[in-house]
């Protein structure tokens, strides 16, 4: 029998793997066995995941992805992948009246520009198999409203969009797009 949910012979990339979502993930994948290749900023962390992960083949690689450099390290790193799951983000309670522009940035730095720009990265340099597939972790909060919750809704319903569009941009090669938003 089938099994449809068998990650058998696939290489998944998960972002913020090292806590949270990403390390459900990448357990997940592992479990479901498919190889990881796990990355996040925080190394004690990221290795704690990797000791959880199932079987052997896995990798972890540090990144910033809300920088350049790292983030084309990290790539450059990687040769093929079946799939990206986009975990890494900061859910940072901001009431309107303490908006400025550092925080703004930082939130929307490390929640949309990031995984979009990591996106972008992998599809032009044509890293991406065919019939890959990639997830981005957007949040019910990017369509309901909770007080001091502004900024983390707004990066959310953003990765719903953009999600959206790269779906339609991707189809022709064969690349599935996805947002999911946990709760």
């Amino acid at each position: 029998m089938l099994d449809i949910f068998s990650l058998t012979g696939k290489t998944i990339l998960v972002t913020g793997a090292a806590s949270g979502i990403g390390r459900v993930i990448s357990i997940i994948v592992s479990k479901s066995g498919g190889k990881v290749i796990a990355t996040d900023i925080n190394s004690e962390k990221l290795d704690e995941t990797m000791t959880l992960l199932e079987d052997s083949g896995h990798s972890s690689i540090l990144a910033d992805l809300t920088n350049a450099e790292s983030r084309a390290n990290l790539i450059s790193q990687i040769t093929s992948i079946n799939g990206l799951v986009n975990c890494a983000g900061i859910v940072k309670l901001v009431p309107l009246k303490f908006y400025n522009e550092k925080n703004i940035r930082e939130i929307t730095d490390i929640n949309y520009i990031a995984p979009v720009l990591l996106t972008n990265d992998l599809v032009k340099k044509r890293i991406l198999t065919t019939n890959s597939s990639i997830i981005f972790i957007a949040s019910t909060m990017s369509v309901v409203g909770i007080s001091a919750n502004g900024l983390y809704s707004g990066t959310k319903a953003a990765v719903a969009a953009i999600s959206r569009v790269m779906a339609l941009e991707l189809a022709a090669k064969n690349i599935r797009v996805n947002s999911i938003p946990p709760v």
